[in-house]
């Protein structure tokens, strides 16, 4: 396969990353009270951020088509690792929802619930995310090279998973 090709499937990417940062950023200015909409933006942007940084620094610099593929392959990892990670919060925070409910501790509840939305909604980006770059991989027929690219960025050194404060958030009903 011509890298060319591939490239040109990565750059669009980082355009269509680039509109959905942009998309996202308006709508977060649009936004006259914070609600639960608000949150789910701000996942969905924090996500598409990631990914924009991530092909910007892959695409930037001049490598050999096996290394530009073996670079895409980690980070397509490394968003897969990060979505199962954050499936696996949804489960939990699921259950304890309705450990709450049934309780019926409905400030517990609403605390969740709340979690829960952005927890969703990174899970859905991240899902997003993963598709996006196995598209790419998959219309340029490509196959995952059998030596791993250690460290392709130097935020794979730092934990994918973000801490969000909630108490920045106010929501309305």
């Amino acid at each position: 396969m011509e890298s060319g090709t591939f490239k040109t499937r990565l750059v669009s990417l980082l355009q269509r990353s680039r509109k959905a940062v942009r998309l996202y950023s308006e709508m977060e200015k649009s936004q006259d009270k914070l609600n639960y909409s608000d949150l789910q933006i701000f996942e969905w942007k924090n996500i598409n951020i990631e990914l924009l940084n991530e092909l910007q620094d892959v695409i930037s610099d001049f490598y050999n088509h096996k290394t530009l593929v073996a670079k895409v392959f980690s980070i397509l990892e490394r968003f897969q690792i990060e979505e199962s990670l954050v499936s696996d919060n949804l489960k939990e925070l699921k259950k304890e929802l309705s450990f709450a409910s049934q309780r019926n501790d409905f400030a517990k509840c609403a605390d969740v619930s709340l979690r829960l939305v952005g927890i969703k909604a990174k899970n859905q980006a991240l899902q997003a995310v993963v598709h996006e770059l196995k598209q790419v991989i998959s219309k340029s027929n490509l196959t995952k090279p059998e030596t791993k690219i250690e460290n392709p960025s130097p935020k794979d050194k730092q934990s994918s998973t973000k801490i969000i404060s909630m108490d920045s958030y106010k929501t309305t009903a």
